[in-house]
């Protein structure tokens, strides 16, 4: 006899006991009480921030305070619906789930479910939003809310940069007329100093980047704008034309300059565990302008600069 004709004749007896208790009337497992589901937490991670614009996810964890499981180990998952308001913005996500009684469930949003909040500059306010959580019928089970307001810092304030174990600290601002930019030559040992169109003036954001990590890691681009008390942007500013951008009188810096001003970004640079870099962003502004806000790429916080 063979061991295929053998298993094929367990399973059937198998099939036949069970058959025969459900006739005889065998109780089916079943889950006694109550399921209740209730938001535990709302949390908001800030993606990105800039001057007009602030990128947020919304993070819910949700709690079985109930006596029986939802969604039954009996059955298949039931379905829940998490719909999200944040300044006008809707989002609505569902979720196949099962829960035991006291157990959690941590619900993240994806980086295609973004919230994109404007904001206007100078602008500090909270802006409300608010969580529903629903059953596939579309009954509210409970809501959250929940507040976002733009993060800020200032100088002498340390904040991360975005996901990458690096940290960003402000060191100074400064306002010149000249600025240092580099590095050039085949070796990088050569910076030099550019002077200010006529009516314009620099403004000079010096940081320090630490690397947090374990390992060694390469820093991220760093580029920003910056606003002034006019309501004017103005982008970071690099030499158009390198060192043949004659419209600034460029001359070597002595390296006393390169010291006080820095002239680089400190952007794609290699660290070590805990090594660190000095980094700066120039700007060029009206010489009657008063700088007051500004952002960094992948640094998620607004800068308050008065």
């Amino acid at each position: 006899m063979s061991k295929e004709f053998e298993l094929g004749i367990v399973l059937l007896v198998i099939g036949t006991v069970i058959l025969l208790d459900i006739q005889k009337g065998a109780p089916i497992p079943t889950e006694t009480g109550v399921a209740k589901l209730v938001i535990k937490n709302v949390s908001v991670e800030y993606e990105s921030v800039s001057l007009d614009k602030i990128c947020i996810s919304v993070n819910v964890t949700i709690k079985n305070v109930g006596s029986s499981s939802f969604g039954s180990a009996f059955a298949p998952p039931k379905k829940i619906i998490f719909e999200t308001v944040v300044h006008g913005n809707q989002q609505v996500n569902s979720c196949l789930v099962r829960i035991k009684p006291n157990g959690t469930f941590h619900f993240k949003s994806l980086f295609f479910e973004i919230f994109e909040i404007k904001r206007d500059l100078g602008e500090y306010k909270k802006y409300k939003g608010i969580v529903f959580l629903k059953n596939e019928s579309g009954k509210i089970l409970d809501k959250k809310e929940f507040f976002v307001s733009p993060p800020t810092a200032k100088v002498g304030d340390t904040t991360s940069v975005g996901r990458h174990n690096l940290s960003l600290t402000l060191l100074s601002l400064k306002e010149s007329k000249v600025a240092v930019y580099g590095p050039y030559g085949l070796d990088n040992e050569y910076y030099y100093t550019f002077t200010a169109k006529p009516g314009m003036k620099f403004i000079i954001l010096i940081y320090k980047v630490q690397n947090k990590w374990k390992r060694s890691q390469k820093t991220p681009v760093f580029l920003g704008k910056i606003a002034t008390d006019r309501g004017h942007v103005y982008s970071y500013w690099t030499p158009p034309r390198g060192i043949w951008s004659w419209e600034y009188k460029p001359i070597e810096a002595a390296p006393e300059e390169v010291r006080t001003l820095i002239g680089k970004s400190g952007s794609y640079e290699y660290l070590a565990p805990r090594e660190s870099t000095m980094g700066c962003l120039i700007f060029e502004i009206p010489s009657h302008e008063i700088p007051v806000e500004a952002s960094i790429t992948d640094v998620p916080v607004l800068i308050k600069l008065k």
